[in-house]
């Protein structure tokens, strides 16, 4: 694996985040195993599931807080790496030791030897993390504010044995924080920073869709932790939002899809960007751009006079880079018409008991009343999870649809700097 402008002591990091990031699987399954009541799991966390869960999130936010940092390729003191590894892992055991020993889970913890303990350990914790991460938002702080944008490299005296004017020895052997915070180093963050923000897989729709799909997971989760799901589920006799959610996850699937061959595509096109700006005579790699390109060459071969028009080759570009997108408002339109079919099935079950109804029989009217109350649930439930449905498939597909506007975009602006004034000195010969 390359990593560039990557500080080595940095390394710490990385493990560590990849080890609570498996502490945080081991006690997803731990709560699989408390939800399907397995006695070992049960017999080891007897305190509150919740408390589990806690301790679960805790190590997953320990672990994207330190990736971040570890992201900003910031060279830090080895006592501040070392204090956020560890104090991630204390911080987030607190709630862990809560779930094992249900007796310290209380406002008053008892007296004794353990509990003591416990309480050296909280606050000793505490104290750890807040430095470990505290220090290390300074610092990488303190490294933004850097205003001259030449290479330090090429600033360097050289090296000299005598003694400056002052008195002093003229030495390149800065002091460990200095180090830390090179000119070098800055500028090689910026280089690294505005080669992301000018490349056009910056925005990766396959990594924006995992992200969205993970926080609708997470979502969904704590709506069935909290039976708010199994309301929605079980008030649903018809079935209607079982059949929405369906084909929610058949078209998230799609969006997959989609997502995974754009990003193909964007990486592809930055690749053509590269080739074609430095000039280099290779193959360019084959993709919708590069289809284009090739395209817009062949018929400028075949022009007489005049410029190019592109505009309808532009528009074959905009077709195949779009594919099968419209699936997705489709879909989405779809949903929303499932959603109100269950409005509309809710509100014929509500409304079927009134016309054999007797006002004088009051075992009747009860049993009309459930049945009414039933109604209206189905036409809440299935209009509720429609709209929901409907709206997340909006998004889903507005991701995949702004990664194809980037490339659209990528392709007319390297064709226009790069391409077309190359060919029209070869209509101008032909003309």
């Amino acid at each position: 694996m390359s990593r560039q402008f990557d500080p080595p002591g940095n390394i710490i990091l990385l493990r560590g985040a990849c080890l609570w990031l498996l502490v945080a699987l081991v006690l997803a399954w731990c709560m699989v195993g408390l939800f399907l009541q397995v006695p070992l799991i049960q017999s080891i966390f007897s305190g509150k599931f919740s408390r589990l869960l806690q301790g679960h999130i805790d190590f997953l936010l320990m672990t994207a807080l330190i990736l971040g940092i570890y992201a900003t390729k910031t060279l830090l003191p080895w006592h501040v790496r070392w204090a956020m590894v560890i104090g991630a892992f204390t911080n987030s055991s607190l709630f862990v030791l809560l779930a094992i020993f249900p007796s310290i889970d209380s406002p008053t913890p008892p007296s004794g030897f353990f509990p003591s303990l416990y309480q050296v350990y909280l606050y000793s914790s505490l104290i750890l993390t807040s430095y470990g991460f505290g220090r290390a938002a300074v610092l990488i702080l303190l490294s933004t504010f850097q205003e001259d944008e030449t290479d330090p490299v090429e600033r360097v005296a050289p090296v000299t044995g005598g003694h400056a004017s002052g008195g002093g020895k003229v030495q390149f052997q800065r002091s460990a924080m200095s180090r830390y915070w090179s000119p070098a180093r800055r500028f090689a963050m910026r280089r690294s920073l505005r080669q992301y923000l000018t490349s056009p897989t910056r925005n990766d729709p396959l990594v924006m869709w995992l992200i969205f799909t993970g926080l609708s997971i997470f979502a969904v989760y704590l709506l069935w932790f909290y039976g708010l799901a199994q309301k929605v589920i079980e008030g649903d006799p018809t079935r209607v939002s079982l059949l929405i959610i369906g084909l929610y996850v058949a078209t998230s699937l799609h969006c997959l899809y989609r997502a995974r061959a754009l990003s193909s595509q964007a990486v592809k096109t930055d690749e053509v960007a590269r080739i074609i700006q430095s000039r280099e005579e290779r193959s360019l790699p084959n993709c919708a751009v590069a289809t284009y390109i090739g395209d817009l060459k062949a018929k400028a071969g075949h022009e007489a006079e005049g410029k190019v028009d592109s505009s309808i080759l532009l528009r074959v570009l905009a077709e195949r880079l779009r594919g099968s997108n419209d699936l997705g408002a489709f879909s989405s339109d779809a949903l929303m018409k499932l959603g109100l079919l269950g409005t509309i099935i809710g509100f014929i079950i509500m409304l079927a008991p009134i016309a054999d109804l007797d006002p004088e029989n009051t075992a009747a009217v009860k049993t009309s009343m459930g049945v009414m109350s039933n109604g209206m649930a189905i036409a809440m439930y299935t209009t509720l999870t429609g709209l929901v449905a409907s709206l997340l498939v909006k998004l889903q597909y507005r991701i995949v649809e702004k990664a194809a506007s980037g490339i659209f975009t990528s392709a007319v602006e390297l064709t226009e700097v790069h391409i077309k004034p190359s060919l029209q000195p070869k209509l101008d010969v032909a003309a």
